[in-house]
Order: C-alpha cells, then structure tokens, then sequence
C-alpha cells in the first residue's frame, strides 16, 4: 500500500494537499471508523462508473449537511425510487475534484 501511495504522490503532485487530509482524518479515526471506511471503500470500488457518480453526488451534499439533515436525506434517498432518485442527481451533481 505504501508503495502504491508513494507512486502517486510522486506522479501526481498536484493531489498532495487532498492526500495529506486523507491521512490526517485516517490517523484521527477510532478503529471501528476504520472498519467502516474500509467497507465504504469496498463498496465503492465495486461499483459501477455510473453507481460512483451517484455516490460521489450523494457523498457532496452530505458534507454540507448537519446530522440530522444526513440522516433525514438518507431515509429520503432509500425510499425513492429510480427515476426520483436520478431528478436528485441532476439537481445535486457531484462536485469535480
């Protein structure tokens, strides 16, 4: 994994600061944090191109969201169905890095 990392901070030296504050907040996590953020990485890289653009959309609004408002929008999200969840998406895209 290191080596991994350290290739892409030596090729790609404009992602640094992005990089760094993943690490700091990986160092500043409990260990079930961990857990949880490895599952969530799992899960993300199983899926589809298009399933990662949802998240991705998703994963933006709920930073700019208090508790109670993610968790709000989370039951929202589960109870719509598809082409109710696609007009969120294209009112809410995803914010490019």
């Amino acid at each position: 994994m290191i080596d991994a990392l350290r290739e892409r901070w030596n090729d790609v030296p404009e992602e640094r600061p992005k990089m760094y504050r993943h690490a700091r907040r990986w160092l500043d996590m409990t260990p079930e944090q961990r857990e949880q953020a490895k599952a969530g990485m799992d899960r993300f890289r199983n899926m589809t191109p298009e399933q990662r653009g949802e998240a991705r959309a998703l994963f933006d609004r709920m930073r700019t969201l208090n508790p109670q408002q993610r968790n709000e929008l989370q039951q929202r999200w589960q109870k719509m169905n598809p082409a109710e969840r696609s007009s969120w998406l294209r009112e809410h895209p995803p914010v490019e890095d």
